[in-house]
């Protein structure tokens, strides 16, 4: 940190002891200064201001405290910070491009200026989490979810771009607001939309190679769909919401078998909420049917059950709202076209009840109380963000379903059971990395070195010798 000499001697002898007292120093002052602050916004604020001068200390920080850290430098304070990021954004964060830069993306991916990008978060800020069209205040998240890949997963922060595509807002509140630096007009959609994506998805692979990642974040679901079908063959890009939501949806459930000692094929899963991330996970989990248990996907989708503003997703419905991707997880004609939460759990009998439409505390103590009775062990996730918007908190999954309480201990959580602990997730990060690398080869989707496969080992040491800010052992 280049301390030497600039701060007092804390009772150091000798440079190895001065260096090492004056970094345990100058972590306990960071955070005992961080847990100060009277709100989490301020500590937002703090925080990226300490990334943007000392990122080593950022990221040292985020790997030593990241249980508490995470929640401020991403959800749930980062919707705050979106919601008011001209109070907090410092240029130099993210790359703008307007819709008014047609013709001059790539130039404008030159200005960045760290040349050797390898992963771009990228959104144009009109479904930020459960809050909504925020605009170009959506920057807020990709450089907070760029913050965690550099200190959850160890991608080095000079190979990691943050975007913001600004084709306007549809926001009255944003339009009208002097504070707001986005373009102050409507959303500019259809034809003239799509030519500026597909002129920014080729000018990223232009200046820095095939091979750059780009991930599509909170993008409304009408564009979010179609954009990763148009896309995701010919770029190396995903989506987030639909794809990265689910597939740690998927783990979760897949490890809360061990607890509620069933089957995958014996779930009937239930996802209140039918848009970017029930249908992921619903697309995810019908594979894991099929691939696992030999199902057919017709077999699978029997399965899963979806709901959206109208009630239970069925097809040819009276009410209608059935796009073509809910169509695709739709009841079959002739079911009962109910539209209570509770008729539809009597209904399907779910031993899973999953939240993912941002209406809050749908799930009231009478709803979790009769998942409690249909199931000895029933499964509860709500996964709608910020915490503001989720359909309940786990304190009153606890509560009110009861057995849940007495289903998952202390220890379950400390031995990470359900998800891993946070504590530890550098290293699972890692572990994943290597087995998506040893699985990616054989399938021709990344290069052997020097034309021969690695051994995990050889995987393990690559990971680690590219990752940055290693947590201290």
């Amino acid at each position: 940190l280049k301390l030497t000499g600039l701060i007092p001697p804390l009772g150091g002898k000798g440079a190895d002891l001065k260096e090492s007292a004056a970094m345990e120093y100058v972590e306990n002052v960071s955070m005992t200064r961080l847990r100060r602050f009277e709100s989490d916004f301020d500590r937002y604020d703090w925080l990226m201001n300490l990334a943007d001068h000392n990122k080593e200390l950022f990221y040292r920080l985020m790997n030593k405290h990241a249980d508490y850290i995470m929640p401020l430098v991403y959800t749930p304070t980062v919707g705050l910070a979106c919601q008011n990021l001209s109070l907090v954004y410092k240029s130099g964060r993210g790359l703008f491009i307007t819709i008014h830069d047609k013709g001059n993306i790539k130039s404008i991916l030159q200005n960045w200026p760290e040349k050797d990008i390898r992963a771009i978060v990228v959104t144009d800020g009109e479904r930020i989490l459960g809050l909504g069209d925020q605009g170009a205040f959506g920057m807020g998240i990709p450089v907070g979810k760029l913050s965690l890949y550099t200190g959850l997963a160890g991608i080095p922060p000079q190979h990691c771009l943050p975007i913001t595509l600004d084709v306007g807002t549809n926001s009255e509140t944003l339009l009208n607001s002097p504070l707001y630096f986005g373009l102050k007009q409507k959303r500019v959609t259809g034809q003239e939309y799509d030519d500026l994506i597909d002129e920014f998805m080729e000018a990223c692979v232009s200046v820095y190679g095939q091979s750059v990642l780009i991930q599509f974040e909170d993008f409304a679901n009408h564009n979010a769909f179609r954009l990763l079908h148009k896309y995701d063959k010919k770029y190396s890009t995903f989506n987030d919401d639909i794809q990265g939501t689910a597939s740690v949806v998927l783990a979760g459930l897949l490890a809360s078998l061990q607890l509620t000692g069933r089957k995958l094929s014996e779930e009937r899963i239930l996802c209140y909420g039918s848009g970017e991330a029930a249908i992921g996970f619903s697309h995810l989990v019908t594979r894991a049917l099929t691939r696992r248990y030999g199902l057919s996907e017709e077999q699978a989708k029997e399965h899963l059950f979806l709901v959206d503003s109208k009630g239970l997703v069925v097809k040819d419905r009276k009410t209608g709202g059935l796009t073509s991707h809910k169509l695709e997880f739709a009841r079959p004609a002739g079911t009962p076209e109910l539209t209570s939460l509770e008729e539809i759990i009597k209904y399907t009998k779910c031993t899973a009840l999953l939240g993912a439409a941002a209406v809050p505390r749908t799930f009231t103590p009478k709803i979790l109380g009769l998942m409690a009775e249909l199931n000895e062990k029933p499964l509860i996730m709500a996964l709608s963000n910020p915490t503001a918007m989720a359909e309940c908190t786990a304190e009153e999954a606890y509560k009110y379903t009861k057995t849940l309480a007495a289903m998952v201990s202390d220890s379950d959580y400390n031995l990470g059971r359900i998800f891993p602990p946070l504590s530890d997730i550098r290293r699972v990060s890692s572990s994943i990395a290597r087995e998506v690398i040893l699985a990616a080869i054989p399938e021709g989707r990344c290069h052997a070195v020097e034309g021969k496969k690695p051994t995990a080992a050889e995987v393990e040491k690559l990971v680690a010798e590219f990752s940055g800010y290693p947590p201290e052992k």
